[in-house]
């Protein structure tokens, strides 16, 4: 140690000071990832099962993800453009039809 200058050893220490707080990082992200890990089992195991008293909460809650979002309705649309350039008309309209029926029972359920 009597050849290494101050600044050598600043430098080490610095380099171990660095390589200290990267290991508690990924322990943290780790722990984090093993917490939310966690999180989704015990999300999934909120499902209720038919018949308890909170079923029909759930399943209200989650009727919005089987709504038509704007962009499947932007998607869609594409889908059947590509069918008319392809001279499918009948399917064009065919998939038109569907949706604009799902559409209007969904606005007859009150489930916008």
């Amino acid at each position: 140690e009597e050849g290494i200058g101050r600044d050598d050893r600043s430098e080490r220490s610095v380099a171990n000071q660095s390589a200290s707080s990267v290991h508690s990082k990924s322990s943290r992200s780790s722990r984090s990832s093993r917490s939310s890990k966690s999180n989704k089992t015990r999300s999934s195991a909120r499902v209720p099962k038919p018949g308890d008293p909170w079923e029909e909460e759930y399943l209200f809650g989650q009727r919005t993800a089987l709504l038509p979002t704007d962009a499947f309705k932007r998607d869609y649309g594409r889908v059947v453009e590509a069918l008319v350039m392809c001279s499918l008309r009948d399917k064009a309209r065919e998939l038109q039809t569907r949706l604009r029926r799902f559409e209007a029972w969904v606005a007859a359920n009150n489930l916008e």
